[in-house]
């Protein structure tokens, strides 16, 4: 699986992910900094996401949750076949280091989802920290 965080997740995150996780095979993690697309326009950054994990299930981690108000935005998430996990603003406007033990608390039931769903699924995460894969919802759209 590739996982690729959105520029409003903290940076620094996905290597945080993969020096905890090493437990979870599989997986590619990184930042749209780390694939040089700050500053790209969602519907760019979706196709470009795309064309960066080489075939493989390609997952957006976004604190945006407003995309699923934006039809063009929708609309290239599932052209481009990607899965999507959007963060509640409850939590994007919390300070840093709760950003980051946020997502790191919900780590492994992000890839357990991931790696069940379809592409093109979208998921909305609660804001509870310590969340399980059981309590993250699909978005009904």
């Amino acid at each position: 699986m590739f996982f690729v965080f959105d520029e409003n997740i903290p940076p620094k995150l996905p290597n945080l992910v993969k020096d905890i996780f090493t437990d979870i095979p599989n997986i590619e993690v990184h930042s749209v900094k780390d694939l040089e697309l700050l500053g790209t326009s969602d519907v760019d950054l979706f196709n470009k996401i795309k064309e960066f994990s080489n075939g493989k299930k390609c997952i957006l981690i976004s604190g945006d949750r407003y995309i699923t108000r934006r039809p063009p935005e929708i609309q290239s998430l599932k052209v481009n076949g990607l899965i999507a996990f959007l963060c509640p603003p409850s939590v994007c406007e919390k300070p840093f280091q709760d950003r980051i033990l946020y997502i790191l608390n919900a780590w492994k039931g992000i890839c357990d989802v991931a790696s069940h769903s379809k592409e093109r699924d979208i998921y909305l995460l609660p804001a509870k920290m310590g969340l399980t894969a059981t309590e993250i919802k699909k978005h009904k759209k």
